[in-house]
């Protein structure tokens, strides 16, 4: 079995609006979206998920502008610092009792439990 990992790529010109992530993957590293000001959605799948601690380092999302919508499952066990740095409109939809719901709260973020 692979070890997935999403590391930091230039997206900074890139025009993507929606990105679903696989459930195998086991962490989005540092700045792994940096600067992609048109990413819109983002999900990262729970119905493949075969880790449970999955997790985001520091900074992932820092400054996508146009990001409002992030979907996180429960399979999140670890969050960086200023995973939405320069981003002001996100709606996080999680699970209830999760890690992502606590690091939402703790940081004035809206969510939804889905």
């Amino acid at each position: 079995m692979a070890i997935r990992y999403l590391s930091d790529i230039d997206l900074s010109q890139n025009s993507l609006k929606n990105v679903k992530i696989p459930g195998n993957y086991i962490q989005l590293q540092n700045r792994a979206f940096l600067n992609c000001s048109s990413l819109a959605l983002f999900v990262w799948d729970a119905s493949e998920a075969i880790y449970e601690n999955q997790s985001l380092e520091y900074e992932v999302f820092s400054n996508c502008s146009d990001l409002r919508d992030v979907y996180f499952s429960k399979n999140i066990g670890a969050i960086g610092k200023n995973i939405f740095s320069g981003c002001n409109n996100i709606l996080i939809h999680t699970s209830s009792d999760s890690v992502v719901e606590s690091y939402a709260e703790n940081n004035g973020i809206e969510y939804v439990i889905e």
